[in-house]
């Protein structure tokens, strides 16, 4: 984006993912440009939109293994995103880690909300 002239900031690349998500390549696109940023908030929310686009086209196969990657890469999920990734393990009927997932999503909110009250 920045070659083109155009500051990223940190919801673009989640925000072009949506936007396309209808063209599951161009999302990958802008998702692999995402990767190139290396910040950590701004991969995420791309992880997290490409996520979406995935579980919302039931394309859950390919949502479990972009989720396997940014583990590997060391990204660790938000809340939201672990909301987007326990819904496909639901609807494949893999309650067991959805329900594992859910303790994580949990020590997480909580601990976001006490970050929160101390500023």
């Amino acid at each position: 984006m920045v070659r083109r002239g155009v500051r990223t900031n940190a919801t673009t690349y989640a925000h072009l993912i949506r936007a396309f998500r209808d063209d599951v390549d161009t999302c990958r696109a802008f998702f692999a440009e995402a990767l190139k940023d290396r910040r950590h908030p701004r991969v995420r929310q791309a992880y997290n939109a490409l996520l979406r686009v995935l579980v919302g086209r039931q394309d859950l196969q390919a949502a479990e293994d972009l989720y396997a990657d940014m583990n590997a890469r060391g990204i660790p999920a938000d809340v939201d995103g672990l909301d987007i990734i326990m819904r496909a393990l639901a609807v494949t009927g893999r309650t067991l880690l959805a329900t594992q997932l859910w303790e994580r999503r949990k020590a997480l909110a909580d601990a976001n909300r006490k970050r929160a009250a101390l500023s």
